[in-house]
């Protein structure tokens, strides 16, 4: 917990339900849904679901999740030439932390990411609708 506490930072507060890092603001959703829901849920928040451009950010939601498998706004479409971030952030120069293991086959449709249980990144298909959502708002 210290380690959360020592990533937090000072500045404009979120809303009371919300956790604030480097000038954005999270809510972790206390119902479990698909990712198309869990997408949906954020946006009538005014955010989306997460878009993760750090290991600081990685570790400081993965702290929070642990335990837990939660949507994040990474997703594959085939028409659009593979992965990609629901803000627009472009997949192949940014930060990634996959689960390379456990990573399945897009073959199986797992075209919707997740952090798993421990953190990592995993794909599973969109219509899984036991995680949570990890919304994220720009400030």
């Amino acid at each position: 917990m210290n380690e959360l506490n020592n990533m937090k930072n000072n500045g404009p507060s979120c809303d009371s339900e919300w956790l604030r890092l480097n000038g954005n603001c999270y809510y972790f959703s206390v119902t479990k849904w698909n990712w198309r829901k869990s997408r949906f849920l954020c946006v009538t928040k005014g955010s989306d679901l997460a878009v993760i451009n750090d290991d600081m950010e990685q570790r400081f939601i993965s702290l929070i999740t642990f335990g837990q498998c939660y949507w994040i706004g990474l997703s594959y479409k085939e028409d659009e030439g593979g992965w990609s971030w629901v803000d627009g952030t472009d997949y192949n120069t940014s930060y990634k932390s996959w689960n390379t293991s456990k990573r399945n086959d897009l073959g199986k449709k797992e075209e919707c990411a997740q952090l798993s249980v421990y953190g990592e990144w995993n794909n599973v298909q969109c219509s899984y609708n036991q995680c949570y959502a990890v919304c994220e708002m720009k400030q």
